[in-house]
């Protein structure tokens, strides 16, 4: 298993994270939903909300990701490159099989 379950190590792994980056990712995102409330004239519905939703799914991604052990993406590291070259021909090919326009 790629996670170790102990959680002696979690809690050891996010003490020894640096707190800058997840910081300014924060304010940086903080201050784009506060900015499509205002462009929305008050309303979270038509852009804030799904920025919300967005950001908090993002940030619990790179939470996971920096808590992950290095040895499980050295070890994985060419199937998940090999994987993302897949997707991105396969997006060419979709928008060159598509008759409209995506």
């Amino acid at each position: 298993m790629a996670f170790d379950t102990d959680s002696n190590t979690w809690l050891k792994k996010l003490r020894q994270l640096n707190l800058f980056i997840p910081v300014l990712i924060s304010v940086m995102g903080a201050i784009s939903i506060i900015m499509l409330y205002s462009a929305a004239g008050g309303t979270f519905s038509p852009w804030a909300q799904k920025q919300l939703i967005r950001f908090a799914m993002g940030a619990t991604l790179m939470l996971l990701v920096a808590l992950t052990p290095i040895k499980f993406w050295l070890r994985y590291a060419y199937i998940l490159y090999g994987a993302s070259i897949v997707l991105l021909l396969s997006t060419r090919l979709r928008k060159k099989l598509s008759p409209q326009p995506l």
